[in-house]
């Protein structure tokens, strides 16, 4: 699902873009929304975020995100914020490492609230500073009768990118809070439908995917779109129509995933190996029959088997 403006190859996720929309209304008639949207890298976070703005159409509309090479850069998301205002705090800007997320924060919600009908979008929060969000928080906190949106887009640890997620990956449970609240937001967006998939394979310029092939695929990928449009570039679409068996990994995802493993332990290496005969999920003790040597360790009742065919 294509994350650029625009929502080239997006398709689906009606029911969240109704819902998105009945937030947005609620927020024109001066009842603020704090919305949050999460899910694995990759399953179409932004582009669900930029089709709804296409839809909203706000009067005004502010885009920041948040970047894991500016992670730690204090006060980095808020400043963006406050470029794209076109103003700058009254108090300790947020270019002073040493202000107070609540200062900071109680100033920036009397400017959201100045600003008339606006909708805020902070993609990528999972990368965002911490001052930024806490200050932002404090801020969210304060819009009640304002013609003001907040969408906060973040990841959570899954996805087929090949990359490990931090400890922190995610928003706190202050964030969470205020998605679940009366007059709140909070999506969980998985993997699209079967009969999404052939809608996409049409978005992506390969049309022709048949029902049985696309439940192929929606077996093989729990419905990812980026695991999906990765395997339709690279697989005919024969194969996928007409094939048995597992489909490949898509190449990238198989060489960030044999990298990852090739810098583990043995033993993990080993439980790998024993997971990928045994099959897509399997057990401890079938593990354990598998490998009597490895001693055991906690683990999930159900876990990927093999890093080709990442979930």
């Amino acid at each position: 699902m294509s994350t650029e403006p625009g929502g080239a190859g997006f398709v689906g996720r009606e029911h969240e873009l109704g819902r998105l929309c009945a937030a947005w209304e609620r927020a024109r008639r001066g009842e603020a929304v704090i919305a949050g949207i999460e899910g694995d890298p990759g399953i179409g976070k932004t582009a669900l975020v930029r089709r709804f703005t296409e839809l909203a159409a706000p009067r005004a509309r502010v885009w920041v995100s948040g970047d894991e090479v500016e992670a730690g850069l204090p006060w980095g998301v808020l400043a963006q914020l406050h470029r794209a205002l076109g103003g700058t705090p009254r108090g300790a800007g947020p270019w002073d490492p040493r202000a107070d997320p609540l200062f900071v924060g109680q100033d920036l919600a009397r400017t959201l609230q100045d600003g008339g009908e606006l909708l805020v979008v902070v993609d990528d929060a999972h990368w965002a500073d911490h001052s930024s969000m806490a200050a932002l928080r404090v801020a969210a906190r304060r819009l009640l009768a304002d013609p003001v949106m907040i969408v906060v887009v973040h990841g959570t640890g899954g996805g087929v990118t090949g990359v490990a997620p931090p400890p922190t990956y995610g928003v706190g449970d202050g964030w969470r809070r205020l998605f679940e609240a009366d007059g709140g937001l909070r999506l969980r967006l998985g993997g699209l439908p079967a009969g999404e998939l052939a809608r996409l394979a049409v978005a992506c310029g390969r049309p022709g995917l048949s029902p049985a092939g696309a439940a192929r695929l929606h077996a093989h990928t729990g419905g990812h779109p980026l695991h999906v449009r990765h395997l339709l570039d690279e697989l005919p679409l024969h194969s996928i129509v007409f094939g048995h068996g597992p489909l490949p990994a898509p190449e990238r995802v198989a060489a960030a995933v044999s990298s990852r493993l090739g810098a583990c332990a043995e033993a993990t290496r080993e439980l790998v190996a024993a997971g990928a005969v045994l099959g897509r999920r399997f057990s401890l003790a079938g593990v354990r029959d598998m490998t009597p040597a490895t001693p055991a360790t906690p683990a999930t009742p159900a876990t990927p088997a093999t890093p080709a065919t990442p979930a």
